[in-house]
């Protein structure tokens, strides 16, 4: 499930929750325990409009938006993205569709 709440997005899928930011910033916090939580960072560029956690693969996150190019990232290994799509004006939404990391993005 994906939740958009003034500019800030939630996404909750296997016992980890990613949220974003307009400003770039992607935190996945993942739930080893109920005491013990496991904490990644990243700043993807400021205008982020969208972001999806793979249902496939827990550490990969698709992030875009406006003059801020779609993404892919690996949390656990967030120093650049594993993928990143060139000359895209605005990715509106994002849809992860195979384990193979295959992407769909809308662009407006």
């Amino acid at each position: 499930m994906v939740f958009p709440q003034n500019n800030l997005i939630f996404q909750y899928f296997h016992r980890s929750i990613v949220t974003a930011s307009e400003s770039g910033d992607v935190k996945l916090w993942k739930f080893k325990s109920s005491q013990q939580v496991e904490f990644h960072a990243l700043n993807t560029g400021e205008r982020l409009c969208c972001m999806r956690l793979s249902p496939f693969t827990k550490n990969i996150v698709a992030t875009g938006g406006k003059k801020n190019d779609l993404q892919l990232w690996d949390m656990e290994n967030s120093q650049h993205p594993v993928f990143k799509a060139k000359n895209v004006v605005k990715v509106t939404s994002i849809l992860i569709i195979s384990l193979l990391t295959k992407v769909i993005y809308c662009v407006g």
